[in-house]
């Protein structure tokens, strides 16, 4: 493998024996005009089971679809829901697609979503990373699927 980049928010790229290969979101793959053709409809049924489907091209041709989820934390339904005995109303925001990103909250009892926001979420993250907002700012960070981040549904802050 070489000449390995990442596309922020989008991918990777790189060249396996000679041949250039991508594995990206659908975004990366129209960008360096790859043809997904049936592979499309195979990663909405993906993403409707709250996977997120990647696709991987090979010099230049759809080659397959790979997909990875988040389990859900076991205690995050609980948790939210103290958030909303509380007043408060809780928001996700996903670098993930749409049809994805709608399934966790209907699970866990998030109010809004908004998707495909890849690079945001992660200037947010860094920004709302526990300790860097002052208490009481009104502005918490909780992720349903962080599997080793216990959530102290009291203050709403992630312990990790």
């Amino acid at each position: 493998m070489t000449d390995f980049a990442a596309v922020s928010g989008h991918g990777v790229r790189t060249t396996v024996d000679g041949q250039p290969v991508l594995l990206g979101n659908r975004k990366l793959m129209e960008a360096e005009e790859v043809a997904l053709g049936e592979l499309t409809r195979q990663a909405e049924g993906l993403a409707a089971q709250a996977r997120t489907p990647m696709y991987v091209a090979v010099d230049g041709q759809a080659a397959g679809i790979v997909a990875v989820s988040d389990p859900i934390k076991a205690d995050s339904r609980e948790a939210i829901a103290r958030l909303h005995a509380i007043g408060l109303k809780v928001a996700m925001l996903t670098g993930d697609n749409r049809a994805t990103a709608q399934v966790v909250p209907k699970e866990v009892g998030i109010d809004e979503v908004s998707a495909d926001m890849a690079r945001q979420v992660d200037a947010a993250a860094d920004r709302h990373r526990p300790g860097r907002q002052p208490r009481g700012s009104g502005v918490e960070s909780i992720n349903p699927c962080w599997g080793n981040c216990p959530i102290a549904a009291a203050g709403g802050r992630p312990s990790c």
